[in-house]
């Protein structure tokens, strides 16, 4: 048996154990209204997971003519005579501003995609391009809505009680092609402190600086700003009164920038310097 040959029963088993179908050069044929196809595209085939009569997802596998934003405005175009919109992802409530993660959510490529929904219990799609200015891979996948979790449903609140303020705060976007991570946060009702990275070699003022339009955009006031290449930071007044936040861009590794975001109300600022002065001059009486 040659090495093809058990290539091709590796490929055959891994499908059949997650229940998928591989079809070439075209979709299940009574699902085919369901897939829009840009003009001049070749469609190298589809994969389908779940039962024939009702699967749970069936992605197709294109090359298309023409750039990533090109296609992604034809497919807005048609996704909404289909009665779908563009879905933004909802940041949830317990995390204020931050750093907006790019690691390819839903299968999405970081070079470029979408999701695209038409109600919190229906079926979805997740569009992914990946390529260069004259030819784009694409990656289309239609989700069956009935899978126990639909990211086109509202999300529930949850994350500490904190103001208005903070929950106002605007989630920052990395510049165009730059991959983010965002990482964990945490805080109280007058302080959050939000930790991403980014996947880039940009001098950290230059990425400070990227950061600093967004925050002007949402109606926030610089107060200052200093560093280098190496090591940024940026402070701006949010617009609502008493609320600040502060940026920094660490330049740890040749392509890592460490990020740091932390938002405080100036008057907790303040309660919270007078209680730790008061318990350091308490511990100094004990032992006066």
């Amino acid at each position: 048996m040659s090495e093809i040959d058990d290539l091709r029963r590796l490929v055959q088993r891994t499908l059949e154990f997650q229940r998928s179908t591989v079809i070439e050069r075209r979709v299940p044929e009574k699902f085919t209204d369901l897939f829009p196809i840009p003009p001049n595209a070749t469609l190298l085939g589809s994969v389908m997971r779940g039962e024939e009569t009702d699967p749970e997802q069936i992605t197709t596998h294109l090359d298309a003519p023409g750039s990533a934003d090109a296609i992604k405005s034809w497919f807005d175009t048609r996704m909404a005579s289909l009665g779908y919109r563009p879905h933004v992802p909802q940041q949830p409530r317990g995390s204020p501003g931050g750093f907006r993660h790019t690691m390819s959510p839903f299968g999405q490529s970081p070079v470029g995609g979408g999701m695209y929904c038409k109600g919190p219990d229906a079926p979805y799609y997740s569009l992914a391009l990946r390529g260069g200015k004259d030819l784009q891979q694409m990656v289309l996948s239609w989700h069956g809505g009935d899978q126990g979790w639909n990211p086109c449903a509202p999300q529930p609140p949850h994350g500490p009680p904190m103001s208005e303020a903070m929950r106002s705060l605007p989630s920052l976007d990395g510049p165009p092609g730059v991959m983010m991570q965002g990482g964990g946060g945490g805080g109280s009702t007058d302080m959050w402190t939000s930790n991403g990275q980014a996947f880039t070699d940009m001098p950290a003022s230059e990425l400070r600086d990227h950061f600093a339009g967004q925050l002007v955009a949402a109606g926030c006031t610089e107060l200052g700003r200093g560093g280098d290449a190496t090591t940024a930071w940026g402070r701006w007044k949010l617009p609502q009164d008493g609320h600040e936040t502060i940026v920094t861009v660490v330049a740890a590794m040749p392509k890592v920038r460490l990020l740091q975001q932390h938002t405080f109300s100036l008057k907790g600022q303040e309660r919270q310097n007078r209680q730790m002065t008061q318990s350091m001059l308490s511990g100094w009486s004990r032992f006066g």
